[in-house]
């Protein structure tokens, strides 16, 4: 089992949030009701999109005729973020990029096997829609897209998702592949997925609504103990799984987590869960939250169930609640007895 080096974490040099709230801009709302415990937006019934996303006025044109919405979220975000962190060309030339996602593009796959059954031919399929319905398309699209070259990689995990690609790129940091890092996660609220709305509602009727939001981070290789206080810095991120879901072994982990990183549980101001609303897990993420920080709403609850996207989405909330020199942890556990920890120090800026 890899153990993650307590002496590097990643400075946050940019980011970009694209969810039901629009773009980062957006989010101020989202974090003002985060900061209520017993917050429950209004989310309703409807399809919880990315408002306005049009991914050839997102990203113009040229180049973009194939790419399906799921790719076009993540180059977008992607893209914003490089932007923030002012990476250059040649910098990107040793980055790598690293997507969290469940499945890639739901939509895409459907859409490849209905063709096999509505055309001629099974084999009469568009072959230019195929490299749509492979995981990895979305990273490896957006790596072309930026002219990153590093490695590239995409981490399916379910809603741990976003944690294990963190977990990877610091196991690659370690090993020196590379010190700089993309890592994101994507969930696409594709038409199939919009037809099981109410069949997901019925079976799940405490649950928040499924949604869809996409994220990007630029993470840099450093020491923790020489970082400026000004950065934002995730200091650690583990996933796996847990015994039961009873809470105690979540809770352990996490505790081991801290003192790994050398953190006192006195220092942890904030914890942001998964899901508040009666979904599984939620025993094993209310642990932690009792145990540790103030209490704040969850991302379910703020952005709808975004699953593949959701440990990104929980790290949007902590950068935008924590102040300067807090701790956060996000903490996420599922029904199949995964789960993931995440420190966050946040710094200086604003």
């Amino acid at each position: 089992m890899y153990v993650a080096d307590p002496a590097l974490a990643f400075s946050i040099r940019g980011w970009q949030a694209l969810s039901v709230y629009g773009d980062k801009r957006g989010l101020a709302s989202a974090w003002a009701a985060a900061d209520n415990a017993n917050a429950h937006l209004p989310l309703g019934n409807r399809p919880l999109v990315v408002p306005d996303f049009d991914v050839r006025e997102a990203l113009g044109k040229k180049g973009t005729r194939s790419f399906d919405r799921h790719t076009g979220l993540f180059v977008a975000s992607v893209g914003d973020a490089l932007a923030e962190a002012a990476l250059q060309p040649d910098d990107r030339m040793t980055a790598g990029i690293i997507n969290g996602t469940a499945t890639g593009s739901l939509s895409s796959i459907q859409d490849f096997l209905l063709d096999t059954w509505r055309l001629e031919k099974p084999y009469f399929v568009n072959p230019a829609h195929m490299p749509n319905t492979v995981i990895n398309c979305a990273a490896g699209q957006c790596a072309i897209w930026h002219g990153i070259k590093g490695p590239n990689a995409t981490v399916s995990a379910g809603a741990q998702s976003f944690a294990a690609s963190v977990r990877l790129a610091r196991r690659w940091a370690t090993l020196g592949y590379a010190s700089r890092f993309v890592v994101g996660a994507v969930e696409e609220v594709a038409p199939a997925v919009q037809a099981l709305r109410e069949v997901y509602a019925r079976r799940y009727p405490q649950a928040e609504p499924l949604a869809e939001a996409a994220a990007a981070f630029v993470l840099e290789a450093v020491d923790p103990a020489s970082a400026s206080p000004d950065e934002d810095l995730v200091l650690a991120a583990e996933a796996g799984t847990a015994p039961d879901l009873s809470g105690r072994s979540v809770l352990d982990s996490a505790r081991q987590l801290l003192m790994k990183c050398g953190v006192k549980e006195s220092e942890v101001a904030r914890v942001s869960a998964k899901s508040r609303r009666g979904a599984a897990g939620h025993a094993a993420e209310l642990a932690v939250s009792e145990a540790f920080g103030r209490s704040m709403a969850s991302a379910g609850e703020v952005f709808g169930n975004t699953y593949s996207a959701s440990g990104a989405m929980q790290l949007v909330l902590l950068l935008g609640l924590l102040r300067p020199g807090e701790h956060g942890l996000a903490v996420s556990a599922s029904g199949n007895r995964s789960y993931s920890v995440l420190l966050l120090r946040k710094g200086g800026r604003t």
